[in-house]
């Protein structure tokens, strides 16, 4: 036995502040949950709680493995997806800002490692198992989920070139393959159309730095990927998060002087979260 999950079943409401409603064993996370439903499979449903993957398990979808917690994703669990020529994973995350952060960041890094991924979504604050017993029959509800998972892109072919010290990109790989440039690609018409309800005055000031910002983050996406080096992706990468920032900051100085609504800002801050999310998440996994 290399590990034991527990799962609190009273009411948050009766639980002292802060008790954990998953325990595991003390020390370091061992073992793949249900490693032989990986058998025979291209897909794999990934969860972040083993509640949630039996879940899965008992609707009838017994290609289901767990992390253990948002921070639990370990090398083992890494090791048994190639093992067993896993092509395609399904984060089933929980649709909370902490699951959607870390689904997103590791999406970021199973991408890098050839899997193809896709984003599970259940209603804005709940998990696998308190969707399916919200919504009955389990079998129906989830099958939902997985036939409407968001696609959040295809696996990057990555290669050690030998005797440089540097990783290179396949050049079959487009950056148009990134989830984290659709996303960024997707929010420059946006921007655009909240600068056409600015002054005409800001048109060559704020407006166009604005713009420039803005057009920026998919641009220096797209160039690292196709710069073909690890190193040179990472630095565009990390160019496209600083001009991310500058969109935001200008934004929030557009509205302190009038020209956008909190309303506006606040959704438009929406799109920029998850941009930064994936972003982060890929430069990670290339560091």
């Amino acid at each position: 036995m290399v590990e034991v999950y527990g799962r609190k079943i009273l009411p948050t409401s009766k639980l002292r502040a802060g008790t954990p409603l998953h325990l595991y064993l003390p020390g370091p996370h061992r073992g793949v949950f249900n490693e032989s439903g990986l058998v025979g499979h291209e897909e794999v449903i990934l969860c972040e709680a083993l509640i949630d993957a039996l879940t899965f398990w008992c609707a009838g979808y017994r290609n289901v493995t767990s992390s253990f917690g948002i921070e639990g994703f370990t090398a083992e669990i890494l090791a048994a997806l190639h093992r067993h020529g896993i092509k395609r994973v399904l984060i089933a995350y929980d649709a909370d800002e902490a699951g959607n952060g870390a689904a997103d960041k590791l999406a970021g890094k199973l991408l890098v490692d050839g899997f193809e991924c896709y984003r599970c979504r259940f209603p804005k604050g709940m998990d696998a198992n308190a969707y399916a017993l919200a919504v009955k029959p389990a079998i129906k509800s989830l099958g939902v989920v997985i036939r409407q998972a968001e696609w959040m892109g295809r696996g990057l072919s990555v290669v050690w070139v030998l005797g440089c010290g540097r990783k290179a990109m396949d050049e079959k790989q487009s950056y148009q393959d990134l989830v984290v440039w659709q996303r960024a690609i997707a929010m420059v018409p946006e921007i655009y159309r909240l600068l056409s309800t600015f002054p005409k005055a800001e048109t060559y000031e704020l407006a166009d730095q604005l713009r420039r910002a803005a057009v920026s983050v998919p641009a220096n996406i797209a160039e690292g990927q196709a710069r073909a080096h690890r190193k040179e992706f990472l630095q565009h990468l990390s160019i496209a998060k600083g001009s991310l920032a500058e969109v935001h900051t200008l934004l929030i100085v557009a509205q302190r002087l009038g020209y956008l609504s909190l309303a506006q800002l606040e959704q438009v801050e929406s799109l920029l979260s998850d941009i930064r999310r994936p972003l982060v998440g890929l430069m990670s996994s290339l560091s």
